[in-house]
């Protein structure tokens, strides 16, 4: 990828003016924020009941959430490692991944379901806010806390990673709400399990456009 040579001067003016804070101490710095993000998550995910199988068979609860940790796998993968090139991953990939993820999560979750009978049955009461709100809450301060740990890195498209971020995030907190949530009729996991995800992607969009950019940066030292 052939980069402009006002890019080029973004890019090295940003790494001039960023201090860089030495290797040992930037590792211990990401491993307190990550801990910290996952005590937060974990307490919210046990103080509201933790793992629940009610009637579900073992079998279904662990191809379900062996399902969901192996897409959430993925997008982890795809939106925290930058890839072969020091610009991040193409904008295509990060799209892609945005858009069908949630889509395989919905899939999989209803589909290895139907396999078990009424496994997919609707339940009147529950139509996926509460799995809707603990998704949310779970993911909150990890989602800060990933795109704090990676701000001024991406200088062609800070605003789809940030995305993809949400939505791999949203995908970890998924995990721990197909452990919580024994519901798996269609509308209930696009309404309680995928909604989630997509208004992580767009809060992920609007903090990666602004705390990702390294013309963001630029912006604010021409203040």
């Amino acid at each position: 990828m052939s980069l402009s040579p006002d890019l080029k001067h973004r890019i090295l003016a940003a790494a001039r003016n960023e201090p860089s804070p030495a290797r040992p101490q930037a590792r211990r710095r990401t491993l307190a924020m990550a801990l910290v993000a996952v005590t937060v998550a974990l307490g919210v995910f046990l103080a509201a009941g933790g793992i629940r199988r009610a009637d579900r068979p073992l079998g279904l609860v662990l191809l379900t959430s062996a399902g969901t940790a192996a897409i959430a796998g993925l997008a982890m993968w795809i939106a925290l490692w930058r890839g072969p090139s020091m610009l991040g991953r193409r904008r295509s990939l990060l799209l892609a991944v945005s858009l069908t993820a949630p889509l395989m999560l919905l899939a999989w979750r209803s589909g290895v379901s139907s396999l078990f009978e009424g496994m997919t049955r609707g339940w009147p009461m529950r139509l996926g806010f509460r799995c809707l709100g603990l998704t949310l809450a779970v993911s909150l301060v990890p989602l800060l806390v990933a795109l704090f740990a990676r701000r001024r890195s991406n200088p062609l498209h800070p605003a789809s990673e940030g995305a993809t971020v949400g939505v791999a995030v949203g995908l970890v907190a998924a995990l721990a709400v197909d452990l919580w949530c024994p519901v798996a009729h269609p509308q209930h996991v696009l309404l309680g399990h995928v909604a989630p995800l997509a208004l992580l992607a767009l809060t992920g969009a609007a903090l990666g456009a602004h705390w990702l950019s390294i013309r963001a940066r630029r912006a604010r030292d021409r203040r």
